[in-house]
């Protein structure tokens, strides 16, 4: 039996997410301080803009999050008879947490009115709980069996509360006393339970130690879904042949190793909330004979039918090793077909509604994947080069949804921007073809009514008669949307080199991701050529600059129309991800002070990175707009980061 604890009390201090954005947006004409040098609030005669610099008055600002996590898994494990053992896992999780937020007067959120603060708690009980039969028998050297079953029961628990108030009496308590506070604000509690039951029986079959043979069936029961769809089956099924085992295969010394591998299972998600298929109540207003009063009414639309969204996988895969395993590495192919998506699907307004969650829409994802690795020199002396390259490249498209034509065949849903056939992530907007010139005034008017100077907006080929012919109709309408990328790469993968010489040693990794669309929010938001905010310096079109990069400056219009078509990159980029130097003492000198091991390190994180988009970071992305690669004002660039360290073993006595 053993036991494993792991406790930590992490202390977080957030700062203020608007301190990026209004040091970018802020115009650079401000005064920030004051003759006495105080700092200025409003450094502009711009009541919008504030001054940065006072979100970083200690204490102006304070979003303090504290933890507590007590993780202690516990196992038992006996032999029972010769082969079969029984072993059981037990893991209790526990987390409390505590976050308290305070905004003094002069700071973005309040703007000069009085200051704010709240206390937010929250706790988590979880635990794991897992039976496991293990039976093992071999017969002679050619029949090995092995035999799997388990019962496993997960749970989590959530509770949590908060007070919000305003207009605290004095700044410095921060939020540890809101009950001076003149104003009660907010009151929240909220109540959360699930659980995950599940059965699983596996056989591992070997034969003659080249063919190896494996089945099982899962069946998972979840509590987050409706009655009578709560259970799901899955099963799986898998076999391997280790090609370079067989005779004829021997007489040969170019490739050592080579395994053929091949499975396919199905796996469920049930990622949701709990509770949504009863459909919960939201508090509202009402006019009772001419009073106002507080009701009751659905916040959403119940679903009695709410299942399990399943994905089935296939994979082909390839291990080998060359020339007496210094070069060896995988190929795989898989393909995944995720069906019954758990998804909102939209309503019209009309209904009360904005959507509904359901077992709607499928996906497919494919792709390949490529491993190798190499012992390129392994010299007598001492020096060692090892090198690994990974690579894969996959495709994402959406096959079915719910929106059907007269024939019943899936089409488009272009509200939610999914389209058949394309991966679920897209950027679909007008693209910019150029700026209207000086020659083309007749152009702009009748076809967007613009004048030269603005942008100027491709005219798509479309089916316009709906008889399979593709035309410009010299109009811009919204039939002239397009997809102009997506957040899914051509290819991704590492490359990884490491040098060691005696005791010293060097390891770099590279990461790359390449072609793939981001937005840049920094090109619209900071971009609007206004003359009211700082922007981004662009070559802009005058009469005198006929540009086709940026429209002209117009202090009557905040934004530029159709702004959002400046905003797609390639996002493409190469990033040193991590670099460690090191040195380990001799083993003759570390004896000699009582240790086995001895070593020093130096390392680094993102310390350097090429990429097309020049801006910014493209790996750095804000978690909004369902979690897509955009790059906003206020989004907080990737940090260096650099450890020193010493790693020590001591000898026993």
């Amino acid at each position: 039996m053993g036991l494993s604890t792991i406790a930590s009390f992490p202390t977080q201090n957030f700062g203020n997410g608007n301190v990026m954005g209004e040091a970018l947006a802020n115009n650079p004409l401000g005064i920030p301080y004051d003759a006495e040098g105080n700092l200025r609030f409003l450094p502009t005669n711009d009541g919008i803009r504030i001054n940065p610099l006072s979100e970083l008055v200690p204490n102006a600002f304070v979003d303090e999050r504290r933890a507590i996590r007590l993780f202690a898994p516990v196992y038992l494990e006996a032999a029972i008879t010769d082969g079969l053992k029984y072993k059981v896992n037990f893991g209790p999780d526990i987390r409390l947490e505590r976050r308290g937020f305070f905004a003094a007067s002069e700071t973005n959120v309040n703007r000069g009115g009085p200051p704010r603060a709240g206390v937010y708690q929250q706790q988590r009980l979880g635990y794991t709980l897992e039976n496991l039969l293990t039976w093992e028998k071999n017969i002679s050297d050619q029949h090995e069996f092995k035999v799997n079953l388990l019962q496993s029961i997960q749970q989590l628990s959530f509770e949590g509360y908060s007070t919000e108030v305003s207009n605290l009496p004095y700044e410095s308590q921060l939020f540890y006393n809101l009950g001076t506070a003149e104003v009660k604000g907010d009151l929240f509690s909220r109540l959360s339970d699930w659980q995950l039951a599940s059965f699983m029986g596996r056989i591992n079959y070997k034969l003659a130690n080249k063919y190896n043979f494996q089945a099982s069936l899962r069946a998972d029961g979840s509590s987050r879904l409706a009655a009578g769809n709560k259970w799901s089956y899955f099963p799986s099924l898998s076999a391997g042949w280790r090609i370079s085992d067989e005779a004829f295969f021997q007489d040969q010394d170019f490739v050592q190793e080579l395994k053929l591998r091949a499975g396919y299972g199905l796996v469920g998600n049930t990622s949701i909330d709990p509770y949504q298929t009863f459909g919960r109540l939201r508090r509202t207003t009402y006019a009772w004979d001419e009073n106002p009063a507080f009701g009751y009414a659905l916040s959403e639309i119940p679903n009695p039918l709410l299942g399990w969204e399943t994905t089935s996988e296939v994979n082909i895969g390839l291990d080998y090793g060359l020339f007496n395993g210094r070069v060896f590495g995988s190929l795989d192919f898989f393909r995944a077909n995720t069906t019954d998506l758990l998804l909102n699907r939209n309503l019209p307004f009309t209904s009360g509604y904005n959507n509904i969650l359901q077992n709607t829409g499928a996906t497919r994802t494919q792709g390949v994947e490529f491993y190798v690795a190499a012992n390129i020199i392994n010299t007598p002396g001492g020096f060692k080069w090892n090198a690994s390259l990974n690579a894969a490249r996959l495709s994402e498209e959406i096959t079915d949804l719910a929106l059907t034509n007269e024939a019943g065949n899936p089409i488009d849903d272009v509200g939610k921007g999914w389209f058949i056939g394309e991966p679920i992530k897209v950027f679909y907007d007008y693209e910019k073809e150029g700026i209207y010139q000086l020659d083309e005034v007749d152009l702009a008017r009748d076809r967007e009514n613009k004048v030269p100077g603005e942008i100027k907006i491709k005219d798509q080929l479309t089916d316009l008669d709906g008889d399979g012919n593709f035309e410009r109709d010299g109009l811009i309408t919204p039939e002239d949307r397009a997809i102009i990328g997506t957040d899914v790469p051509d290819i991704l993968g590492g490359i990884t080199n490491s040098f060691e010489f005696k005791g010293l040693s060097f390891r770099f990794f590279f990461y790359y991701r390449l072609g793939h669309t981001i937005r840049s929010r920094f090109h619209d938001s900071n971009n609007t050529l206004f003359a009211r905010y700082n922007n981004l310096n662009v070559d802009y079109w005058t009469p005198t600059n006929p540009t086709n990069a940026y429209p002209r400056p117009n202090q009557n219009q905040e934004f530029p129309r159709n702004g959002s078509s400046l905003s797609y990159f390639d996002g493409s980029y190469v990033k040193l991800r991590n670099v460690n130097i090191g040195y380990r003492f001799p083993e003759s000198l570390t004896k000699r002070i009582g240790m086995s091991n001895l070593r020093v390190y130096a390392s680094g994180q993102n310390l350097w990175f090429w990429s097309k988009y020049a801006t910014f970071d493209p790996e750095t992305s804000d978690p909004d707009n369902n979690n897509s690669p955009q790059i906003g004002s206020g989004t907080i660039p990737s940090t260096r980061l650099f450890i020193l360290g010493i790693s020590a073993q001591f000898l026993s006595k």
